[in-house]
């Protein structure tokens, strides 16, 4: 959480690679509600940016919503 907050206060911008690690350590940690924050942030998602929230969703038993972030993924990297 230190090093997002050092984004944010710094006005920086994460780029895929940090978006992506800080999607997954939230995730990791049960923090969907910051996951979501960080992932909408983001200008510029890759595969392993959305793998990391399918599975913070699967990892914590949702499932259903995990399937349909699978879904929209496969509509948006397009």
């Amino acid at each position: 959480m230190e090093v997002h907050c050092f984004f944010l206060s710094h006005c920086l911008e994460p780029d895929a690679y940090t978006g992506t690690a800080l999607v997954d350590m939230y995730a990791k940690c049960v923090r969907l509600d910051c996951t979501w924050r960080v992932f909408d942030a983001l200008e510029r998602m890759n595969l392993a940016t959305w793998n990391s929230l399918v599975a913070g969703h699967a990892n914590t038993g949702q499932f259903e919503a995990a399937l349909k972030l699978v879904e929209r993924m496969k509509r948006n990297m397009l």
